[in-house]
């Protein structure tokens, strides 16, 4: 098949259907994929069969016409067996001529998709997912990385308050009286009169009283 084609890459799909990155088969038992480097081998008790190992997994991929299809599928750290039941295979097309399906290298500018329209896909495989997950573990996280990050911090604070210009607090002030403008004659005269009224009521009423008993 591959000496038909003059290639060695395949197509990958994920799910037998849609196409989503190429695997290319190179000297040596190297293997190179859309996501990452990995190694390949054809079992020694079936010429048939192929291994293609990378990114977390183990794949064993049966010939068929025009390609193959993943029949087994294993973690690479734990040899159990990845495809959940009722799961769609995944499977591989020969591309002639080492065709990618695709101009440019993934992720670099230039890069661009031929035979669909482009766009960002949301249905990623495991490969995919392990290609794009972060690249350091928490083992590798050093304590004395943070610790100088935050010294640095704490002595620059500790200069821009000793340098800040503080301002003296305001000297509390006493509420001040209000002054009223002085009284005039009119104003005089008619509280003298108001206040001789009610000395009259009140002298009044005390007579009233005195009668009474």
């Amino acid at each position: 098949m591959c000496r038909a084609n003059a290639s060695t890459t395949f197509l990958w799909s994920h799910n037998g259907k849609s196409k989503n990155g190429w695997v290319q088969l190179l000297p040596g038992g190297k293997l190179s994929t859309t996501w990452c480097l990995g190694q390949w081998s054809v079992l020694a008790n079936n010429p048939d069969v192929v291994d293609m190992s990378f990114g977390s997994s183990q794949h064993l991929c049966h010939y068929k016409d025009g390609g193959f299809v993943v029949e087994q599928k294993y973690g690479l750290r734990t040899g159990k067996e990845s495809y959940k039941p009722g799961c769609a295979k995944s499977a591989g097309f020969i591309s002639p001529n080492d065709q990618r399906g695709h101009k440019g290298v993934p992720g670099e500018k230039g890069y661009k998709p031929l035979g669909h329209a482009g766009g960002k896909r949301k249905d990623f495989d495991d490969e995919e997912a392990e290609s794009r997950s972060q690249s350091f573990l928490q083992k590798d996280l050093k304590f004395d990385a943070f610790f100088g990050s935050w010294s640095d911090w704490k002595s620059k604070r500790a200069r821009c308050i000793s340098e800040a210009a503080w301002a003296e607090p305001a000297p509390a002030r006493s509420p001040e009286v209000a002054a009223f403008p002085p009284e005039s004659a009119a104003e005089a005269a008619l509280r003298e009169a108001e206040r001789a009224a009610e000395e009259a009521e009140l002298a009044a009423e005390a007579a009233e009283q005195a009668e009474a008993a």
